[in-house]
């Protein structure tokens, strides 16, 4: 099968797989409808609390195991064994790190326990994506999507039971980390009919090495993590009540199930630009330069709705309770253009084996993320860290965009945005115009100012665009090098 029909075969995979998580955000508001705000902050403090932790300590391995299985799959169960048991070192560190944090932050006894039972769940949840790693890296895409819809429809089932025998906080959680463990149990069985002799080794020198060589790699997804998560905790830490973050947790979201387009987008195009890394800078300069406006002409349209529509969408998903959110979710819909960018950057940084850039980048942007909470937070409470999470993938798109013009290839970046943005533009001031009158007509007037002004401007015909096309097409690479 060539590189391009693979990657379009893992993509609709991996969409198989990502496109679970809708199971829980739609629990999530479920949460926010059922328990109200106080009661989604505590929640989503608690998962991004712990998500940070258990990362912190497995260092961000799943990665590097893709691509170590990928290169050598004989050596798939040697590379489980060991993970396995580097495991079973690291969660009791997780775990007593959790415990040991919350339980000198003073918080209160209801959240604390809550914390503890989402530290549970975050290391399941741990222990699967390293089943998925080793799936995908076997590229047998059809057995991670199984165990990961397996996991979000798990979540998903059990807190809604909860929710409607009328538990709380506290017991959605217990019931979430039961649906996690036997999620687990299930994970392992598909583990060993896929490689009936994988068992515990420990290899010392192999974790070390595997450390060593996936630092930089580690250290970005680490640092992807942190400036992804750390608001909700960094609200929680400087004294905002649960009912600010919940609140604040609802405008996020929205933002985050957007993510899923970018993310299945460039897993699709990860092997091609892998692969073109190896050849002409001018044909992965046509691939990439071609999947940054593929993006940025989606990410712009959805920038402008999302904040326009921002009340619609707001009362629409979580009720009246969460009115609070819609200045927020105006501010972080400023931050989609970025976020979609941003996955590329970073891509084409890794997948070009410019690691160390990757990390400064990704590094950079955490670096501000925090700084701007800091000094947001205190002043402008959520609104505050609304606009850090918008700076931040602002910041990630400069560093990443200078790291890979002097790394990888030149890309004109002027060239490449101006005509998105023209008709973003126009897109803004018919949606404007025409909601004066009647906003039922006001998206289907911008929608279509929008596509005539890429029209006009020739963006839907230009090389790059066209060298996309070609790509998901099944065209062979020889002709995108070669446009």
């Amino acid at each position: 099968m060539s590189l391009v029909r693979r990657a379009s075969l893992n993509i609709m995979l991996k969409a198989l797989g990502e496109l679970s998580r809708l199971a829980w955000a739609l629990l999530l508001i479920l949460v926010a409808r059922r328990l109200g705000a106080e009661s989604l902050g505590r929640i989503a403090f608690a998962f991004s609390f712990t998500t940070i932790i258990v990362l912190l300590t497995d260092l961000g391995m799943n990665i590097l195991v893709v691509r170590e299985v990928a290169r050598d799959r004989g050596a798939a169960g040697y590379y489980l064994g060991n993970l396995l048991s580097l495991k079973l070192v690291s969660a009791p560190v997780a775990f007593g790190l959790i415990a040991a944090a919350i339980s000198l932050s003073g918080y209160s006894s209801d959240v604390v326990t809550v914390v503890l039972v989402f530290a549970g769940i975050s290391v399941a949840r741990g222990l699967l994506e390293l089943y998925g790693a080793v799936f995908s890296g076997l590229e047998v895409m059809g057995r991670e999507a199984v165990l990961k819809n397996l996991y979000q429809m798990g979540l998903f089932l059990s807190g809604g039971i909860a929710l409607a025998l009328g538990y709380g906080a506290l017991g959605l959680s217990v019931a979430l980390l039961i649906a996690s463990l036997l999620t687990v149990l299930v994970g392992s069985g598909m583990v060993r009919r896929t490689m009936p002799g994988v068992r515990l080794l420990w290899d010392g020198a192999l974790w070390l090495s595997m450390m060593r060589r996936g630092l930089p790699l580690a250290m970005t997804t680490i640092f992807i993590i942190l400036y992804n998560d750390s608001d909700l905790v960094l609200l929680s830490y400087l004294g905002k009540a649960e009912h600010e973050v919940g609140v604040y947790a609802a405008a996020s979201k929205i933002l985050k199930t957007l993510q899923l387009i970018p993310m299945l987008v460039v897993s699709g195009v990860y092997p091609v630009f892998s692969d073109l890394a190896r050849g002409s800078k001018d044909a992965l300069n046509t691939a990439y330069r071609g999947t940054l406006k593929l993006l940025l002409m989606i990410a712009i349209p959805l920038s402008i709705v999302v904040a326009i529509f921002a009340d619609l969408f707001i009362r629409l998903i979580y009720g009246q309770g969460f009115t609070q959110a819609i200045p927020p979710l105006r501010l972080l819909a400023l931050s989609i253009p970025f976020v979609y960018l941003g996955y590329v950057l970073v891509n084409v940084l890794v997948s070009s084996d410019h690691l160390a850039w990757a990390a400064v980048a990704t590094g950079g942007a955490c670096t501000i993320n925090v700084a701007a909470n800091l000094l947001l937070i205190p002043v402008l409470g959520i609104s505050g860290s609304a606009m850090a999470a918008t700076a931040t993938q602002a910041a990630l798109v400069v560093i990443g965009g200078v790291a890979t013009e002097r790394a990888v290839t030149r890309s004109r970046w002027i060239q490449l945005a101006s005509k998105p943005i023209v008709a973003g533009a126009a897109m803004l001031l018919v949606v404007i115009l025409v909601g004066r009158a009647s906003w039922m007509f006001a998206f289907p007037a911008g929608l279509g100012a929008y596509l005539l002004a890429l029209a006009l401007t020739g963006s839907l015909r230009e090389e790059e665009f066209a060298a996309v096309k070609r790509l998901w097409r099944g065209v062979a690479l020889q002709k995108v090098r070669h446009l």
